[in-house]
């Protein structure tokens, strides 16, 4: 099946105080170093985003969520929806430490089992970045369909998750919640 890219960034940045996906590092913000991500990989990249956003910068598709205030579940889903037929590789815009290397690590972990696949760190798997088959549609549709939405529960709903190599640099992994967390 092919591998889409993803980013969502829908999300309401209230501990931030300001629209992070805009917010900017190493000369770009951090939804146009996500999507970089995800182009230099060939993975023809779309954005999930609240409608009241513009990122029209971007030149390329960026569709709205059509479960807002849903957290990064509604995300999914809309992606999904959108995607049907795709197995998605989903970023959220908030994590600038991100580097190509580990998500040809996820993509090489995922490509021999063809299952969900996400990195655990100290012992606590992570959402994200994370490959979602297109068979996973039903438990993000269940997990917003009972209003579960914390992506624990929706990881627990995935029986044969596959958990990639732990990256040699947990930082990586980090996604930023204030601006001081970019520096």
């Amino acid at each position: 099946m092919k591998l889409k890219g993803i980013v969502l960034a829908g999300g309401k940045s209230s501990r931030f105080g300001a629209d992070k996906a805009l917010a900017r590092w190493e000369g770009k913000t951090l939804l146009e170093h996500a999507v970089r991500l995800l182009t230099a990989l060939d993975l023809d990249p779309a954005v999930i985003a609240n409608p009241t956003k513009n990122y029209d910068f971007l030149n390329g598709p960026v569709h709205n969520d059509l479960v807002p205030d849903k957290g990064p579940i509604g995300g999914l889903c809309t992606a999904f929806s959108v995607f049907p037929q795709n197995d998605l590789l989903v970023l959220t815009c908030d994590m600038p430490f991100l580097t190509r290397g580990a998500l040809e690590q996820l993509i090489l972990a995922y490509r021999a089992s063809d299952r969900p696949a996400v990195f655990e760190v100290g012992g606590v798997q992570q959402p994200f970045p994370g490959i979602y088959p297109s068979a996973c549609q039903s438990a993000a549709r269940s997990a917003l369909a009972s209003e579960r939405l914390s992506m624990k529960y929706f990881l627990s709903l995935l029986p044969d998750l596959l958990i990639a190599p732990e990256p040699a640099f947990p930082k990586l992994l980090l996604n930023v919640n204030t601006p001081k967390d970019l520096f």
